[in-house]
């Protein structure tokens, strides 16, 4: 299984295009491949982006995107759109799709929703409101805070499943500080017994819905899930920063009930004016981006909205005026490795407009997943095993790590730019030697690093882990 994502402007636009792995499910009669599922995000290709009034306020694309229209694009299955900003919401990129015919569902918040409804442009019944998370325990159980997007599969397969939500940060002023969770879990070629997951509360059957997210069960049952060597794929897109608190309790939450831990990619900036927006930044770290990397073991952190934009307008020397202390790929990684006591474990990646990085998993013979095992020489891998710290049932993965290392030196990961960009790059990922064990492993010992922070607040979650 496979995430390609492709950065199509110098801002915040991406597309998502995860692929499920291919099954044999019989010699003679071939199945068919699950077709790719695409995402698209805050597109902006074309037209300026406003503030009230051109006048006042607007902005360009200093470098083009790579695209003049999204009609060049394969149609996609889902767009968001996390704000109502031109940058974000921006109408004369998103009358390029077509009004009708079309499959795409427009996912978005309210104010958003409000004002692409008041273009007149698409069905009504295509745009839909993007749920706001709210833990489960505090929330309306009537009101779900979940969208989830049941994808198709091919027979004998079982779909799949895409879930999306929107985090704002409370007390923001400005409205800048949220996040967006994904998950995608791909369709398997039968029905597989996950045990430890929570069972639903919602009972409808329908391949577009929202639901409340339970919270993590003991209970067992079964799901149209994949097999374990595939884990579902987890995305945080934080335009603007956030801050971890605000995401703590979708990770505790609905990322530990999905197995989509450690988080496979974060989009977040690297500059620090998102910090605090609308102010001179505090420091020159962009804390928040490392935080949330540091502490979800992110495996890829991909630079969004840093882009360099051309403002115009009665406003325009206020925004040129705001320090942006730039950060390049280089000192990112310091900062993590700081953070991390020297064990860099993320891979940082910059994508200009047009290139493309693709994440795949890899699959040893034991069953456990391992997106980013390096090449390690044996001075290395002696050196992470003293200084390992990890529990009995993490050391009997790591016994067993010698014959992971070369079943997998066949078939290593790639993650880079596509051919058509500046080449495909091989970039070896470091990762924490508790990423050796498989999913079931790695949400104990993260929920063990979570009750230690929080002085044993996660007893009742880490339960659900007791065989």
């Amino acid at each position: 299984m496979a995430v390609t994502i492709q950065h199509l402007n110098s801002d915040a636009t991406f597309l998502f295009t995860f692929e499920p792995r291919s099954y044999q499910h019989s010699q003679a009669v071939p199945s068919k491949s699950p077709k790719p599922f695409r995402i698209l995000l805050d597109p902006w290709i074309t037209g300026p982006a406003k503030f009230i009034h051109p006048k006042l306020a607007k902005a360009t694309h200093r470098q083009p995107p790579c695209i003049l229209s999204l009609l060049e694009l394969a149609e996609p299955d889902l767009i968001i759109i996390s704000h109502h900003s031109s940058k974000h919401c921006n109408e004369a990129t998103l009358r390029q799709l077509p009004a009708i015919g079309t499959k795409t569902i427009i996912l978005t918040t309210t104010p958003s929703a409000r004002k692409i409804k008041s273009w007149k442009y698409f069905e009504k019944s295509r745009v839909r409101i993007l749920p706001k998370w709210e833990p489960p325990e505090s929330g309306d159980p009537k009101t779900p805070n979940i969208f989830r997007f049941t994808v198709p599969s091919t027979p004998p397969g079982e779909p799949g499943e895409v879930t999306v939500t929107f985090i704002p940060q409370k007390h923001d002023l400005f409205g800048l500080r949220y996040a967006v969770g994904i998950t995608y879990r791909p369709p398997s070629p039968q029905l597989y017994q996950l045990p430890l997951l929570p069972k639903l509360r919602s009972k409808s059957q329908s391949s577009l819905r929202s639901t409340r997210s339970a919270a993590p069960s003991p209970q067992q049952q079964q799901h149209s899930s994949p097999p374990p060597d595939d884990r579902p794929i987890s995305i945080l897109y934080a335009p603007h920063s956030i801050s971890y608190s605000a995401i703590h309790s979708y990770v505790t939450s609905h990322l530990v009930s999905e197995a989509a831990l450690p988080l496979t990619v974060l989009l977040h900036p690297f500059n620090t004016h998102h910090e605090v927006p609308f102010s001179k930044p505090r420091d020159t770290v962009p804390s928040s981006g490392v935080e949330i990397a540091t502490k979800l073991a992110a495996k890829v952190w991909i630079s969004a909205h840093d882009g360099d934009l051309v403002h115009r307008g009665f406003t325009s020397k206020f925004f040129t005026r705001i320090q942006r202390n730039p950060h390049s790929e280089d000192h990112i990684r310091n900062f993590l490795a700081q953070a991390e006591n020297g064990a860099n474990k993320t891979t940082v990646v910059d994508l200009e407009s047009g290139e493309k990085t693709i994440i795949e998993s890899t699959t040893s013979k034991n069953g456990t997943v391992d997106e980013r095992e390096p090449r390690r020489n044996e001075q290395e891998r002696q050196q992470i095993e003293n200084n390992s710290t990890l529990d009995e049932e993490c050391e009997s993965c790591r016994k067993g790590a010698s014959k992971v290392e070369e079943d997998q030196s066949q078939n290593l990961p790639k993650v880079g730019l596509s051919d058509s960009g500046k080449g495909q790059v091989q970039a070896e990922m470091l990762m924490g030697s508790w990423e050796r064990c498989n999913w079931r492993s790695n949400l104990e010992l993260f929920l063990k690093k979570e009750e230690g922070g929080q002085g044993g607040s996660l007893t009742k979650q880490r339960s659900l882990f007791d065989s």
